[in-house]
C-alpha cells in the first residue's frame, strides 16, 4: 500500500493527472446549454463528450451541417478510435472558449490539455485543482 501511495504522489508531482470540474457546455448559438461534470485530464488533448450530450445540444447536427469530418484518436491504452469532430462553447470558472470538440463514447466527458490551455488553465496535480495558468486576455490575442 505504501508503494502505491508513493507512486501516486510521484505521478502527481510529475504533472500528470486529472481532477473533476463542473463547466457549462453550449451549442454554437448558445440557445442550448448544460452543466456537465468533466474529467480535466492532462493526458487528453481535446474536449470529448459522449453522443448523448452532443445530441441533447444539437452538436451532432451542427457537425453534419458544417461538414466536419471524423478524427482519429489514440486512447491511453493505445487503442485507436474515430470520433466526430465538432465545436462547442464551454464556460469554466468565468472563462469561455469555442474549442474543437470530439463526440466519442466515453465514460465521462473530458477536458483535455488543448482546451484547458485555450481557457488559460492548467491542472495543479499536487493540490488536485484546476487553476489559472495565465491572464485570460492573452488567450484571445
Amino acid at each position: 500500500m505504501a508503494i502505491e501511495k508513493a507512486l501516486y504522489l510521484l505521478v502527481r508531482q510529475l504533472g500528470m493527472g486529472y481532477v473533476k470540474v463542473k463547466a457549462v457546455i453550449s451549442d454554437p448559438t448558445r440557445k442550448l446549454s448544460k452543466e456537465v461534470e468533466f474529467l480535466a485530464d492532462s493526458g487528453a488533448g481535446f474536449m470529448v463528450i459522449p453522443p448523448s450530450i452532443a445530441k441533447e445540444l444539437g452538436l451532432d447536427e451542427f457537425a453534419q451541417k458544417m461538414g466536419f469530418g471524423k478524427i482519429k484518436l489514440t486512447l491511453a491504452d493505445n487503442r485507436e478510435v474515430e470520433g466526430q469532430l465538432t465545436y462547442a462553447f464551454i464556460e469554466l470558472m468565468g472563462r469561455e472558449a469555442f474549442p474543437r470538440t470530439v463526440i466519442l463514447e466515453c465514460p465521462m466527458p473530458l477536458l483535455g490539455a488543448f482546451t484547458l490551455q485555450e481557457l488559460g488553465f492548467e491542472i495543479d496535480t499536487v493540490n488536485e485543482v484546476v487553476r489559472e495558468s495565465r491572464p485570460f486576455s492573452l488567450g484571445i490575442m
